[in-house]
């Protein structure tokens, strides 16, 4: 199966990998429809994808990573591909010098301001606009917003 998950800034990080597992949970409960051994599924990505599959395969039995819709369920998998996920964001963060770029933007970020998003955008979205936040003042690999910190 593709799976797509919630990107930032619709959804966190925690949203992301909660998506993740509903995905494995949706398979698991619909094995059998599409041929497929419940104990043997495994999970894969790519880059980001790579990172959130490596987080619902290693986080499998951990609570604080479950959506509370799944704590009785099994999100369990056989196996995980990583096809180049980034797998320590701490060294990410560091290495990318966000430690020095990102904190104050973060800390400045003005709430309810359109964050450059032009207005016809705003109009075509309607009064939901915000939902999805493209009203934050966040570039793509920013780790602070997305996280709700600092990786540490």
């Amino acid at each position: 199966m593709d799976v797509a998950y919630r990107l930032f800034p619709e959804t966190d990080f925690m949203g992301m990998v909660h998506d993740v597992k509903h995905a494995i949970a949706w398979m698991k409960a619909n094995a059998a429809a599409y041929g497929v051994d419940p104990a043997r599924i495994v999970v894969g990505g790519g880059s980001a994808g790579a990172q959130f599959a490596l987080m619902a395969a290693y986080t499998a039995e951990k609570e604080q990573f479950l959506p509370a819709a799944l704590t009785r369920e099994d999100v369990s998998v056989r196996g995980v591909i990583s096809l180049y996920g980034p797998s320590d964001l701490v060294a990410t963060y560091y290495h990318t010098c966000q430690h020095l770029t990102t904190r104050s933007a973060f800390a400045q970020q003005n709430k309810g301001e359109a964050g450059g998003m032009p207005p016809w955008v705003q109009i075509s979205m309607g009064a939901d606009f915000h939902r999805l936040g493209f009203d934050k003042q966040a570039e793509p690999g920013m780790l602070t917003p997305m996280l709700g910190g600092t990786p540490r």
